[in-house]
């Protein structure tokens, strides 16, 4: 199969799979032990692949052992892993590091001396070398830091001893033993270069092994030290010459080796000369997905481009680099930086009657606006492109997808599934996998957001599921988890659900997408609080409020703060729930974002509600349930429905018709709720022995789906029937269930929110609700 089949980003996590499936035939013969030193030295695009790697090792026999400094953010480590934290070392053990130097100190130079070092176990035992080097007292001589110290045993080396170190630092913590000596060999030095590199290794500063021939520092921070001690002007001739030598030395791996010309040249002050390196490692970080890394190479070529335009001299280059750098920028979340480098590729393709780059271009702007929530402004960029009738089918599809996504937005069903399904045809025709997966999961997408055909959804997210497993697309399997954990959501299995979107959180952050990690943590929250998991609801949403308001669209930057609302109201602190819900209120009419009104004013009705205001309420939820059929919205629809009925029947209102012969085919969690909404209702009209029957099914569904918060209400409300009624051992019963809900529920609790629950009657505790 042709490379150029398999999309870069699939490409990246099959090479990472290959790997786990090494380790794992290895440790089908022998344990395996994987050792990370130093890990807190860890860049962005380590830490990805240590996402990935660690929660699937533990399924074989692989053993991991991680050092790092204390305080290091290592979030990739199970939460499950053993931690030893390392105490600083006391006299004792100084002693057995330093020996009879120790012995020989005063008392006071002995505190003294463990003072300095803080008990750190890497200075004493540099201090140590430092004592072997050269005979010193323990005085105010000895420098109190670990930089100092090491700063005093480079200094004390020979000059041409010291230059090869500080080499060495050039070339990085792992360094080419052949290269370094080809620099150091430039000039006459009275040290011979092996001679100079056995001193090094003797004194500790590096580890030079046989086999491959690739030297490496001890320690990171003898690199830091080592390079801070260059003068600015020698670091420059020194990366030069790294550069230069290594074109020789690389001679047969230059464009692998794009990275360390790209460093050197840059850090040499040849901007030009570094970039077409920085190209190749922009351009090939980027087809790895690597996007930090390929943001700082292509940022970097950016800067050259600005004084140096003709280092990419031919038009269809810098075509090239625009896409690529863009596509990163919007993959980091950068959405304005993407736009501008688009809008340069359609001013380019304008330019040079290039009506693929035009196309390309207006597309990446739709779908910027898209992610905004700009949706007017996408359907203009989408239809220009369509326009421009582009020859090539792929690009074609992706205009009519973009469409497809605006009718969805439109609730303009057919029109939408007409898109997506000639997006279809295009994809098959141009032997698209990859793509013809996404149009199945669109179409899936609005069947069940506009038709409300759950089966039908979810048959078009198996193919589409089925097609990206063979393709190993990761990115793919993640969308499909999100649209699969939403089908569960809406179905009441909302420990499915959260395990889906945990799952999908764990790829978004092996494979570096910002914006479907900031959804999976939305859902989850969803899924926290339909079990009443108000502490993990709001340790998600605080991540997405504080990171994500940058990376997601504007429809869930107001989703986030609804869900908010949620938690708020579930743990019964109204005034936190009508601030959350203003802020919705205020963002959605900031960014001009109408999706949610159904969603909003159905939430103004239940606020409304728990504050007695029946009239207000049953308002709200007309204007809820009138919004949500002009959308589409079944499911908001038959609760806002429900909730109004309720609410009329409360507030002493005439009702047509009670609404106890409620669909048995609705979704568990929605009929769960209607049934106590409607049960509720009909209580406050006198039907007590009915609305005690209901109850008594609602409050057991919402036991069975976990819905802590709904099977203290109802169950509340249930204890309240029976009473009237006056069956007291019944009452008791229910009045215990709730208790248990409510335990279950408080228990979940932040500490900030305990008072207010325990106060409000509904959070009422079990002696009271027995009374």
């Amino acid at each position: 199969e042709s490379t150029q089949d398999i999309d870069p980003g699939v490409a990246r996590q099959n090479r990472w799979l290959a790997v786990l499936a090494l380790l794992g035939a290895r440790a089908g013969t022998l344990p395996v032990l994987i050792r990370f030193e130093d890990a807190h030295w860890a860049d962005e695009t380590d830490q990805e692949f240590l996402s990935f790697l660690m929660p699937v090792v533990g399924c074989h026999r692989v053993g991991v052992v991680v050092t790092a400094r204390l305080g290091a953010s290592l979030e990739w480590v199970p939460g499950g892993a053993e931690r030893l934290e390392l105490r600083n070392l006391d006299e004792e053990a100084a002693r057995s590091i330093l020996g009879g130097f120790f012995e020989s100190l005063r008392p006071e130079d002995r505190k003294e001396l463990i003072r300095r070092s803080q008990g750190n176990p890497f200075y004493l035992e540099e201090l140590a070398r430092s004592l072997r080097d050269a005979v010193e007292t323990a005085d105010s001589s000895v420098p109190g830091t670990i930089q100092g110290l090491l700063q005093s045993r480079i200094d004390r080396l020979d000059d041409s001893v010291r230059l090869v170190l500080q080499m060495g630092s050039v070339l990085g913590a792992a360094f080419s033993v052949e290269l370094l000596g080809r620099v150091y060999r430039l000039e006459q030095h009275p040290v011979s270069f092996e001679d100079a590199l056995q001193e090094l290794e003797g004194k500790g500063f590096f580890e030079i092994p046989v086999a491959d021939g690739v030297g490496r520092f001890r320690h990171a921070l003898m690199v830091e030290v080592a390079y801070g001690s260059i003068l600015g002007g020698v670091r420059k001739v020194l990366h030069e010459s790294a550069a230069r030598l290594g074109e020789e030395h690389y001679a047969e791996r230059l464009e692998a080796e794009a990275p360390f010309f790209a460093h050197h040249f840059w850090e040499a002050g040849l901007h030009a000369d570094a970039a077409p390196h920085l190209w190749s490692a922009g351009r090939a970080a980027a087809d790895n997905y690597a996007l930090h890394a390929a943001e700082r190479f292509l940022n970097r070529l950016s800067e050259v481009l600005q004084t140096e335009s003709d280092v990419l001299p031919e038009s269809a280059n810098r075509a090239d680099f625009m896409t690529t750098y863009g596509t990163v920028l919007r993959e980091r979340g950068r959405f304005d930086d993407a736009e501008r480098w688009f809008e340069q590729l359609q001013d380019l393709g304008t330019f040079e009657k290039q009506e693929e780059w035009i196309g390309k271009a207006l597309f990446e702007r739709g779908a910027i606006a898209l992610y905004r929530g700009q949706v007017e402004d996408a359907q203009v960029f989408f239809e220009q492109g369509l326009a421009r009738s582009p020859t090539d089918k792929r690009a074609t599809a992706d205009l009519h997808s973009g469409m497809g996504l605006v009718h969805h937005f439109h609730v303009e069903v057919d029109r939408a599934l007409d898109e997506h399904r000639q997006a279809l045809r295009l994809r098959e025709q141009a032997e698209d996998r990859f793509g013809y997966a996404k149009s199945l999961m669109n179409i899936g997408n609005v069947l069940l957001r506009l038709q409300n055909d759950p089966e039908g959804a979810r048959e078009h997210y198996e193919r589409a599921l089925v097609l990206a497993r063979e393709n190993g697309d990761r990115e793919m399997q993640c969308n499909l988890l999100l649209n699969l954990g939403t089908l569960d959501l809406e179905l009441g299995e909302y420990t499915s659900a959260l395990g889906r979107f945990e799952n999908m959180q764990e790829v978004t952050e092996e494979i570096g997408l910002s914006q479907l990690r900031f959804l999976s943590l939305r859902n989850q929250a969803a899924c926290h609080v339909r079990l009443g998991q108000i502490g993990g609801a709001l340790q998600v949403l605080k991540t997405c409020l504080q990171e994500g308001d940058e990376i997601l669209d504007a429809g869930n930057r107001v989703a986030v703060r609804i869900l908010q609302f949620e938690v708020c109201f579930c743990a019964l602190d109204d005034a936190g729930a009508g601030k959350w819900l203003g802020e919705a209120q205020e963002l959605a009419e900031q960014l001009k974002v109408t999706e949610h009104d159904d969603w909003i004013a159905l939430s103004e009705g239940r606020l409304a509600a728990a504050r007695g205001e029946w009239r207000a309420a049953a308002a709200a939820a007309s204007r809820a349930e009138e919004l949500a059929r002009e959308q589409r919205d079944v499911d908001i629809a038959t609760i806002a429905a429900a909730h109004q009925w309720r609410a009329a029947a409360r507030a002493g209102l005439d009702v047509e018709e009670d609404c106890f012969a409620a669909d048995p085919d609705l979704q568990p969690s929605i009929l769960a709720l209607v049934q106590y909404l409607c049960a509720d209702g009909a209580a406050a009209q006198g039907a007590l022995q009915p609305a005690a029957d209901k109850l008594a099914e609602a409050g057991e569904l919402a036991v069975k789906l976990g819905d802590r918060s709904l099977a203290l209400a109802t169950f509340q409300r249930l204890a309240e029937v029976l009473r009237e009624l006056g069956d007291e051992a019944g009452a008791l019963t229910a009045a215990s269930r709730a208790a248990e809900a409510r335990d279950s529920l408080r228990e979940n609790l932040p500490e900030e929110l305990l008072e207010g629950f325990d106060a409000d009657p509904r959070g009422a505790a079990p002696s009271q609700l027995s009374k």
